[in-house]
């Protein structure tokens, strides 16, 4: 493609030179721009090539070695884990928790669809060492549903939190 437009380009030098005397500057000028305008003309197709990243590493990895644990916000409300609840609940993050059919769900609102996605995995994980639900429920996992839908968004289990 490159070859083409040199190509192009030194023909029309050809022209230019082996142009006759007889020919103004004037003429010339508009024969190169005929040709320019025949030869090259607007583009035949527009070509998009969007930035395509890499797959993206897992962020699970990033967290690995991180320091929280639900006891720093018990500390944070002096040592009442209801008034941490009562947060979540006061905040639109969690709008109910109830049992179907033996299995814990934990109905979440628009809050905690606003959160980050460790926050979200805090915020559960607090809630399931709060009432042991992985350490002592006959069926160790938290089915989380959206308070508008009937449909799960996600489990969380022993090895973490998992949402659609």
């Amino acid at each position: 493609m490159r070859y083409f437009i040199v190509f192009q380009v030194f023909i029309m030098f050809l022209g230019v030179v082996l142009a006759p005397d007889s020919a103004s500057a004037g003429d010339v000028g508009r024969a190169i721009g005929n040709f320019t305008k025949y030869i090259w003309g607007p583009p035949q197709s527009d070509v998009v090539r969007p930035y395509l990243e890499d797959a993206k590493i897992p962020h699970n990895a990033r967290w690995a070695d991180d320091e929280w644990s639900p006891k720093d916000w018990v500390d944070a409300r002096g040592g009442d884990a209801v008034a941490v609840v009562n947060g979540f609940y006061s905040a639109g993050i969690i709008a109910d928790q109830y049992f179907d059919d033996d299995v814990p769900v934990l109905e979440v609102g628009q809050g905690f669809l606003d959160l980050g996605a460790q926050d979200k995995r805090r915020v559960v994980a607090f809630m399931d060492e709060v009432f042991g639900v992985t350490k002592f429920a006959e069926t160790p996992v938290i089915l989380i549903y959206f308070h508008k839908r009937d449909k799960p968004i996600g489990v969380f289990t022993a090895q973490g939190l998992q949402l659609q």
